[in-house]
């Protein structure tokens, strides 16, 4: 509402209560009793309350249950707002558990991870001990073949000598033995 409308009911009121307005009882016209006489029960009850200057009672009531009015019709918005309030909250409310239950099954596939990651860690670890550890023995292993061939073309090299010294022996025993 505007402050031209607030200031012509005001104005309006204060005739009402005056009695100064177009309906007021302060100016009686000639007739106007006659009129009364003559009038229906509802239009001398008019009459009547302009006489006795209850007419911005009337006025006022009938403000007061225009604003009552509109007080009910936002009475039944803000019902029809907190229904919808309550229904984002029920619907807020299971998101919320479904947040938290989310969150705990991430929690637990976390743990799961780092648990198998570890595992894994750890059956690498074991490999890598027991392949160094064969790696060792191979090494080994292929330094004592080594070692074993040196040897043995050593001792072979020994026997050709003892064979070469033996045939050289024997040969000398037979011309000795012959003489």
């Amino acid at each position: 509402m505007g402050s031209k409308d607030l200031r012509a009911r005001d104005i309006q009121v204060l005739f009402a209560d005056a009695s100064a307005g177009i309906h007021s009882s302060a100016l009686v016209r000639q007739g106007q009793i006659s009129v009364l006489i003559d009038a229906k029960p509802k239009a001398a009850a008019v009459f009547l309350e302009e006489a006795a200057d209850i007419l911005g009672l009337y006025q006022r009531r009938h403000e007061v249950e225009l604003k009552l009015k509109g007080a009910e019709i936002n009475q039944t918005h803000v019902d029809n707002i907190v229904d919808k309030l309550a229904e984002q909250l029920v619907i807020l409310a299971r998101q919320a558990r479904q947040a938290v239950w989310y969150r705990e099954i991430g929690e637990g596939l976390h743990r799961a991870e780092g648990m198998l990651l570890f595992r894994r860690w750890s059956e690498a670890d074991t490999g890598n001990f027991a392949a160094v550890a064969h790696l060792r023995g191979r090494t080994i292993a292929a330094a004592v073949a080594r070692e074993v061939a040196k040897t043995r073309l050593f001792v072979e090299d020994i026997l050709s000598a003892l064979r070469e010294k033996s045939q050289f022996f024997y040969y000398f025993t037979a011309i000795a033995g012959a003489a």
